[in-house]
């Protein structure tokens, strides 16, 4: 089954970067110009190991992203995201947190105490694509684990179509499709430190890891935090630990970025 694109979808305005921050109400979050491109409707971030968290200007992190609030779902609302991402280089194995999709609450949530600093509350992302060791992965609901894509040598220089349903309701439901697929995961709240193993057992045994291509889970915060303005909205972009060392620039490509209110 392919991934189908619904009628009366906004499209993420890539004809050009004004365009980008003005019609499609996007924020870029970025070092310097050159860390994010937009050219031939195609959206370009970059990394380097000199960069910096944009926003928070810490060095514990390095980031150069947008936001895009094209649309954003209340809570009691459903919607979807869609479109296509591509890595554009043979990356080192990742030994530290590296994401690069986003759905994301509004900040300064109280949903998630960061254990070394116990006077920050975080928000955590219901939705997200990172790299794990050798392989791109979904995180449901962020720090619950990891659910194996593909390899990532697989998949360089390749699109990836992409789309993510969402119920913003009480104990909602995520739904998540990857290109064409043919493995179903039903998820309970267990099952996500099972597969999370599983992988790593692999990993460390040299096998390959199971990979899914689709998939489900329930997400208890959703349609119950009180954000302060707006709602759920989408981010792509490089966003990785600076304890990840890297030795020259990164890249990731986003092309077709639609979404739509249910």
């Amino acid at each position: 089954m392919k991934l189908t694109v619904p009628e009366d979808v906004k499209y993420i305005d890539l004809t050009s970067e004004n365009n980008l921050i003005t019609k499609s109400k996007t924020n870029l979050q970025r070092n310097r110009a050159s860390s994010i491109i937009v050219a031939d409707k195609v959206l370009t971030t970059f990394v380097n190991k000199n960069d910096i968290d944009s926003v928070s200007k810490s060095n514990d992190r390095r980031r150069n992203e947008i936001s895009s609030k094209i649309i954003e779902l209340n809570n009691g609302e459903k919607g979807i995201w869609g479109g296509e991402f591509k890595i554009n280089e043979k990356i080192n194995t990742v030994n530290s947190w590296y994401h690069i999709l986003q759905i994301k609450y509004n900040d300064n949530l109280k949903t998630f105490k960061d254990p070394n600093n116990k006077t920050l509350d975080r928000s955590v992302p219901p939705f997200t694509i990172s790299f794990f060791n050798d392989y791109l992965c979904v995180r449901p609901n962020l720090n619950r684990g990891y659910i194996p894509i593909a390899l990532i040598k697989d998949v360089i220089n390749k699109w990836i179509s992409f789309r993510i349903e969402v119920e913003n309701i009480k104990n909602g439901t995520i739904k998540w499709f990857i290109n064409n697929y043919n493995t179903v995961f039903e998820q309970i709240d267990e099952n996500i430190d099972d597969i999370t193993l599983e992988m790593k057992n692999d990993i460390k045994n040299k096998q390959p890891a199971k990979l899914y291509k689709c998939g489900t889970y329930k997400c208890k915060d959703l349609g119950t935090i009180n954000m302060k303005e707006g709602g759920l909205y989408f981010k792509c972009g490089q966003y990785m630990s600076s304890d990840y060392e890297i030795n020259q620039n990164y890249s990731t490509s986003y092309r077709n970025i639609w979404a739509k209110k249910l």
